[in-house]
């Protein structure tokens, strides 16, 4: 794992916080990679972060958490975000999924997310196992390439053997492109829960290219 901490706890919540200008680079394969950190199962809330993040092929990487199984609240990044090839990447988290928490709520990132990913998403790379994401919203270019799923708020959403994840009150805005045939959409790049759970989740037309 790389980032400010390996790992966040349930016991061990991070609030009020900024990290600014983070470079952080992976160059192995399968690593979780986050400015915060690379996983969390507890809290975050109001952490803020800015730079640069990257990882190398087969890893999760996100703005602020490499892998979310916990709660955020209110928190944000404008790191760039790049992936290499089968990597799960995010404007604010890589993976999102449901173990002691798995709500995002009133968050958002600006920073743009690039990479041949198996997932890239403006917010969130995958979501998966339930949860709700609420009140956020992401504003980057998201640009994938050969077969990466690819979508303005998330990548690819999928119950991942419990629940849908919800989506509720959120929007992107950023241009979003993949690879030929890649699964594209200005919200969700590839949606296999059949677009259950999602009330008032839009994307704008104009500026994503996803019509």
């Amino acid at each position: 794992n790389l980032g400010l901490f390996y790992g966040l706890g349930l016991s061990s919540p991070v609030r009020d916080s900024q990290l600014t200008s983070v470079d952080i680079a992976g160059n192995a394969t399968g690593q979780f990679i986050g400015a915060l950190a690379g996983g969390s199962i507890g809290l975050v809330q109001n952490v803020h972060a800015t730079g640069r993040v990257a990882g190398a092929g087969g890893s999760l990487v996100g703005g602020l958490l490499g892998s979310d199984f916990g709660t955020l609240i209110a928190c944000s990044s404008s790191a760039t975000v790049q992936a290499g090839d089968g990597t799960v990447a995010g404007g604010l988290v890589g993976r999102k999924g449901v173990q002691l928490g798995g709500d995002i709520s009133a968050s958002y990132a600006t920073g743009n997310v690039s990479g041949g990913g198996a997932a890239i998403g403006g917010l969130i790379g995958e979501a998966m196992q339930g949860g709700t994401i609420s009140d956020s919203f992401a504003t980057g270019s998201v640009t994938g390439s050969g077969a990466a799923p690819a979508g303005g708020l998330i990548g690819v959403r999928t119950s991942g053997g419990g629940s849908s994840p919800k989506i509720v009150t959120s929007y992107s805005t950023g241009f979003v492109t993949s690879g030929t045939g890649a699964p594209v959409g200005g919200s969700i790049g590839e949606d296999d829960v059949a677009g259950s759970g999602i009330g008032n989740d839009y994307w704008d037309l104009d500026t994503s290219g996803i019509s």
